[in-house]
């Protein structure tokens, strides 16, 4: 869809792309892992094991993506989706 959406934009002088990113430290992902602190812990745990870093992301580092694709240096970027997921893309049993 990014790609379909890129192309049309583009001939009018808009580059498009998206962020994915993978588990971050929010508020939100605090409320799902506050309900229960033995599912909370089971649940943190299988994120760490399918994330390369160990750890979730920070919302800082989505916003750094972010003003990346905002700015001039990625100017020849487009129709692209950054996966920003700490490695848990690489783990295919997802």
């Amino acid at each position: 869809m990014i790609q379909h959406v890129s192309s049309d934009c583009f001939k009018k002088g808009v580059r498009v792309n998206c962020v994915a990113p993978g588990p971050i430290d929010t508020t939100f992902l605090q409320g799902l892992t506050n309900t229960d602190i033995h599912k909370s812990l089971r649940y943190l745990t299988m994120l760490f094991s399918f994330s390369t870093c160990n750890s979730l992301g920070h919302p800082e580092e989505i916003a750094a993506t972010v003003a990346y694709l905002l700015s001039d240096d990625s100017s020849y970027v487009t129709g692209n989706c950054i996966i920003a997921s700490g490695g848990l893309t690489l783990h295919r049993s997802l």
